[in-house]
């Protein structure tokens, strides 16, 4: 069913086009993190009600420790994309191994990120860098959007 689905998106050409959406989405957030441009209030943090409660919870021992692991629980646009992709494998066996690696995959990634921001500190630049980080992740999704022929998806799927 999963491989159904993948191949009446390829041939609908959705999959060109949400990856085009996606990358120009980051793209601009990546502009607005930075600051070349003022978001006039698109995004706004609150510090009343759930927000001032997590803010407290940061402040006492360990709590950003337990702040993370029960923020691991939400979802996120990359566990997404990796549901797709599994959908998309065609078979439970493909899908459960295309999750197992995305799973053991980010936990090692978080886990030595984790560890080298105990240690290294970039209070000024940080910010910067994952705006920057985000803007080369959103232009490389908006090039293989534009990139990758509907025809050449259809046959090789």
């Amino acid at each position: 069913m999963g491989g159904g689905i993948g191949m009446l998106g390829r041939l609908a050409g959705m999959a060109s086009g949400a990856r085009v959406f996606a990358g120009s989405a980051m793209i601009v957030a990546g502009i607005l993190t930075v600051g070349l441009l003022p978001s006039n209030g698109l995004v706004s943090i609150q510090t009343q009600g759930f927000t001032k409660r997590i803010g407290r919870r940061l402040l006492v021992p360990g709590g950003k420790f337990t702040l993370g692991l029960s923020l691991g629980f939400l979802p996120c646009g990359l566990v997404y994309a990796a549901l797709l992709k599994a959908v998309d494998s065609g078979s439970a066996l493909g899908g459960a191994a295309t999750m197992l690696a995305f799973g053991s995959g980010t936990a090692v990634a978080l886990l030595s990120l984790g560890a080298a921001s105990s240690f290294v500190r970039f209070p000024r630049w940080s910010n910067r860098l994952a705006a920057v980080s985000m803007m080369l992740a959103g232009g490389l999704l908006v090039w293989r959007g534009l990139t990758t022929p509907v025809c050449h998806t259809v046959l090789r799927g």
